[in-house]
């Protein structure tokens, strides 16, 4: 065969191993997450790299054969060192790297070019050195298995090369090189999607935590925004000398009230302190506000719990009391009139006014009057008294 066409075929085996330790060292580099181990098998490419490219810009086939041969050797040495190491894939880099660069300083010389060249020793050195890969590889399983069967084709081409020599079969050896690193890249790849997908589920799982700590912060956040709006409504609602009901509050139950159950009868108590400005111009400010005081707290204990009980103005008090008639709102007056006379301190009297829903109204301030009414009625008795219309 031609010197020209082996010299083809060389070039043909060195360009292939360049350009795929290249794209093998490229994929050492995007892996990051990995196990080390993977990484070392990426960097043990690194020697076939750097020899190769030099065996291509040799004029000396002789030479350019060696540096490729032991490229292959180195190769598999990183190989069984990824398998076995325990350290970093960094801290194996000067294990790759430093071999390479003996081996070329010693294939240049003359003395050793044509011993090594015609003795053959570095195919002997595949042979064995892939049977021992193959060893500690016989239990790998799933993707690494790749590995297994890429040394397998890496050691096929020494008896490719030794025996396929004539036509084209002298390109089974770099086919079968060239299947070798197509099945490491694969390999490298499977690990680096792995490697891609565990970051993208450990992203999606912080992300996850995140949107479920922000949900929980937004929950506590609205439920503090929910207490705070009842607080201030409840305050709006509410007399802050009593603490009963205000004004507003008054008038929105007794509304609710009618509009709830517009086929019951229900009543409403107007009172107010007897002679209280005489009480104020005579004993203080303090004293009445002390005597309102002590009205709205005779109201919760008079009243059954049904009953809505607020502060109309001044010292005026409502007190509404749900499905209840005339005659029996009349009654639990007449009671709440007793005890205030009876049990209040400061001592002072009080004067209500009854009115009577649906009778005296349908509405909470034509209601209101009416009671208002009642209330100046028990004035004209002479205070102290309950009045409902000229009935009672």
């Amino acid at each position: 065969m031609p010197e020209q066409f082996h010299q083809t075929v060389y070039l043909a085996s060195f360009v292939i191993s360049v350009c795929f330790s290249f794209s093998i060292l490229l994929l050492a580099v995007l892996i990051k997450n990995a196990e080390h181990r993977n990484r070392l098998y990426a960097f043990a490419f690194l020697p076939v790299f750097l020899l190769n490219l030099t065996a291509v810009f040799l004029n000396d086939t002789e030479t350019s054969v060696i540096l490729s041969s032991f490229a292959d050797v180195l190769l598999l040495l990183g190989i069984m060192a990824a398998i076995l190491s325990r350290k970093g894939a960094i801290a194996a880099i000067p294990s790759v790297t430093v071999p390479p660069a003996a081996i070329a300083a010693i294939c240049l010389s003359a003395p050793f070019r044509e011993f090594l060249y015609r003795r053959q020793i570095s195919q002997a050195l595949i042979i064995t050195f892939s049977v021992a890969v193959l060893y500690l590889l016989r239990r790998k399983k799933g993707s690494e298995s790749l590995v297994f069967w890429s040394v397998v084709l890496l050691a096929a081409c020494v008896p490719a090369g030794l025996f396929l020599r004539r036509g084209i079969t002298a390109f089974a050896a770099p086919l079968l090189k060239l299947g070798s690193y197509i099945l490491m890249l694969r390999y490298l790849y499977m690990v680096l999607l792995k490697s891609l997908i565990s970051k993208y589920e450990t992203i999606s799982r912080k992300l996850s935590s995140l949107d479920k700590s922000i949900e929980i912060e937004v929950k506590k956040r609205m439920r503090e925004v929910e207490r705070v709006n009842r607080k201030l409504l409840d305050k709006s609602k509410t007399d802050p000398t009593t603490g009963l009901l205000n004004k507003a509050a008054l008038l929105d139950a007794v509304e609710k009230l009618i509009t709830g159950k517009p086929e019951k009868e229900h009543s409403i108590l107007m009172f107010d302190i007897d002679n209280f400005k005489e009480l104020n111009d005579n004993h203080g400010h303090i004293t009445g506000d002390k005597c309102i005081k002590a009205l709205a707290a005779a109201t919760g204990s008079s009243f059954r719990s049904c009953d809505i009980t607020g502060r109309y103005g001044g010292d005026e008090f409502i007190a509404v009391l749900p499905d209840t008639g005339a005659r029996q709102a009349f009654a639990i007056a007449e009671r709440f009139r007793k005890a205030v006379d009876k049990t209040s301190s400061p001592h002072f009297t009080i004067s209500i006014g009854i009115s009577s829903y649906p009778a005296d109204g349908r509405d909470a301030r034509s209601l209101i009057e009416a009671a208002d009414k009642g209330l100046y009625t028990s004035k004209a008795k002479g205070r102290n008294a309950v009045s409902y219309r000229d009935v009672y």
